[in-house]
């Protein structure tokens, strides 16, 4: 039942945050970082270790690991800047008029702390260790589940900042694809959580969204204003 509520609670959270300017602002690494510094609180009370959460000192050294593999998504995504098509495509809306020391808190701040750090230690580390008592595959799917739509919000914020007035149809697709996108995500993050640790999949993660902020931007530089 903690497991559930503690689920339930972070989903309703995030996608409730979303909805306010102020959370994209100097607000979101605090607060995400207190949400997951409260996850843990609640699965260390139920009985889980940070040793088998993965959330110990000696795995922190897979970081770089996980980085370096987090190049290899990211060479791809560089390598669309090529056309014209592939730049409009990586031109995130969320990004335009993103430059300088923005640029900077984002890429090397912002997303390792707020977005990586927070969201390997609650849905790789913490809920897949309160479900494991139904099993690694159950735990697996529901941490992945929840780790989709996690990102109800932000898939629906992507269109609208872009789109503001998309019909319903659209921000059912765009909802349906940010909750499928990153459910599948989670679920290859996860497994490789398991065959190694959470040092690994925070580098990896860490690395692939700043790396795929950093060619966002690249491509609003290439791409002229509307």
């Amino acid at each position: 039942m903690t497991a559930i509520l503690l689920t339930a609670v972070l989903i309703v959270y995030n996608n409730l945050a979303n909805r306010f300017p102020a959370f994209h602002g100097r607000a979101y690494i605090p607060l995400n970082l207190l949400v997951s510094g409260g996850a843990l609180a609640v699965a260390l009370i139920s009985g889980v270790t940070l040793e088998s959460m993965g959330i110990a000192p000696q795995a922190m050294p897979g970081a770089a690991a996980g980085a370096a593999a987090g190049l290899i998504p990211v060479a791809v995504l560089a390598a669309m800047l090529s056309t014209p098509a592939g730049t409009r495509r990586l031109a995130d809306p969320r990004l335009r008029g993103v430059h300088g020391r923005e640029a900077a808190y984002l890429v090397l701040v912002r997303i390792p702390l707020g977005t990586a750090l927070t969201e390997e230690v609650i849905f790789r580390g913490i809920l897949p260790e309160l479900f494991m008592s139904h099993g690694a595959m159950t735990a697996a799917i529901v941490s992945s589940l929840a780790f989709g739509l996690w990102h109800i919000m932000p898939g629906l914020n992507r269109l609208l900042i872009g789109n503001p007035g998309a019909s319903r149809g659209r921000r059912l697709g765009a909802v349906a694809a940010a909750v499928v996108l990153t459910t599948l995500a989670g679920l290859v993050l996860v497994g490789i959580r398991m065959a190694t640790n959470l040092g690994v999949t925070f580098g990896l993660h860490a690395a692939i969204n700043s790396g795929a902020a950093l060619i966002a931007l690249q491509a609003h530089r290439r791409t002229p204003p509307d």
